[in-house]
């Protein structure tokens, strides 16, 4: 209501999938409420802050972009040192990700400031991980366009549709063919084909690598 500007961050824990998988869900409750506590050790009394779900964390930060700009390093920082977790005393280090909109900058709606920080975390994510981003109009559109190349690939995973095209492969010493590469092809409903290397570069940052590979 005062117009003056505040940051919302997104932050998610990366890879926090192996840890459930590997040590149990009681063990990444615990991992959770670590991430929790030193987050919020650095916090004020200003700053609005509590967990959305899973291992995701939001904060309503006052001030400038350098005020959450310092405190964004300093999370990853906190996250970084070293956690004893299991029975057998493991330690284990931990990364995480985190998107960042504005106000009123990006936008004056709550709810497309949280979305707006949630899209540049995921930017992150798929840049590989363990870093900070400020949201930016362009990252709607790419995120658009990731999104629909998942739903593009889902639906042909699941009605069998790909096809392939065949790459023949040449020996240079003797010029005769040795076999071929097989490169998976899928369309858009404009009929252009989606490059190899755009739909892997999707594939690999969930399940459907998996899906393709079975297929």
């Amino acid at each position: 209501k005062s117009g003056r500007p505040f940051s919302i961050m997104y932050v998610d824990i990366d890879e926090f999938k192996f840890i459930n998988d590997n040590y149990g869900h009681k063990i990444g409750d615990r991992v959770i409420k670590i991430v929790a506590s030193r987050i919020s050790e650095l916090t004020d009394s200003k700053t609005i802050f509590g967990r959305i779900g899973g291992d995701e964390y939001i904060l309503l930060v006052p001030g400038d972009i350098s005020v959450s700009e310092k405190l964004s390093g300093e999370i990853l920082d906190a996250v970084k040192k070293e956690i004893y977790i299991g029975d057998t005393n493991t330690c284990h280090y931990l990364t995480a990700s985190i998107g960042i909109s504005r106000f009123p900058k990006d936008s004056k709606i709550s709810s497309e400031l949280i979305r707006y920080a949630d899209i540049a975390m995921y930017s992150v994510k798929t840049a590989g991980k363990n870093g900070i981003k400020f949201f930016e109009k362009e990252l709607e559109t790419e995120m658009m366009r990731i999104s629909n190349i998942e739903s593009l690939a889902q639906k042909y995973i699941s009605e069998e549709s790909f096809t392939f095209a065949y790459q023949p492969q040449y020996c240079a010493k003797t010029k005769k063919l040795r076999g071929f590469e097989t490169l998976l092809r899928i369309r858009e409903e404009d009929r252009n084909i989606v490059s190899t290397q755009e739909l892997i570069s999707v594939a690999e940052k969930s399940d459907i690598i998996f899906r393709i590979d079975e297929y």
